[in-house]
């Protein structure tokens, strides 16, 4: 049913800028990712999109593999790994601020949220890159008062002061 649902959507709408993530990702082809789409993907996720499996792999392989599918698809990629990936084939960016509450559940929806809502107004790239940055220091500053121990909605809730500290000037 979501493989019908979304495949029907990205094929009638090629011309929106998709955020795709989830279980989406795990179920569409390939060849009907619209262009300019931004695909959210943790390992698993682009393993099962793409059949290649880069979990466990240097992170030189998986910039090249990331960057290649990309490229391939005419879309925006953000690889979350403890390094994402975020590359639309042309131009690839490293986000290295990470943390291990990251991995919690809800926490990828409190990202495809984020990308989603800075992708109306920013270019695929910049909006990904951005997002990934400010939900990974966003998890930074929990961390200083929560350790790992908080959830997505501690995390949907601390991006909006994070995004107004790194904004702001002082």
């Amino acid at each position: 049913r979501t493989k019908s649902i979304t495949q029907k959507l990205l094929t009638q709408f090629p011309h929106k800028t998709w955020v795709i993530d989830a279980g989406s990702l795990q179920v569409i082809n390939p060849k009907v990712i619209p262009p300019h789409s931004i695909l959210t993907t943790n390992p698993q996720e682009f393993t099962l999109l793409f059949g290649q499996n880069l979990k466990n792999q240097p992170q030189p392989k998986i910039i090249q593999q990331v960057t290649c599918k990309a490229q391939t698809h005419n879309c925006t990629i953000l690889y979350k790994s403890s390094t994402a990936v975020v590359s639309n084939g042309q131009t690839t960016f490293l986000v290295k601020k990470d943390h291990p509450g990251l991995t919690k559940g809800g926490t990828g929806d409190c990202l495809a949220g984020l990308t989603t809502a800075l992708a109306t107004k920013n270019p695929p790239l910049l909006a990904a890159s951005a997002a990934s940055f400010i939900g990974r220091t966003a998890a930074a500053d929990l961390a200083t008062t929560k350790g790992a121990c908080y959830n997505a909605d501690d995390l949907a809730s601390q991006i909006p002061s994070t995004f107004h500290r790194l904004t702001t000037k002082t």
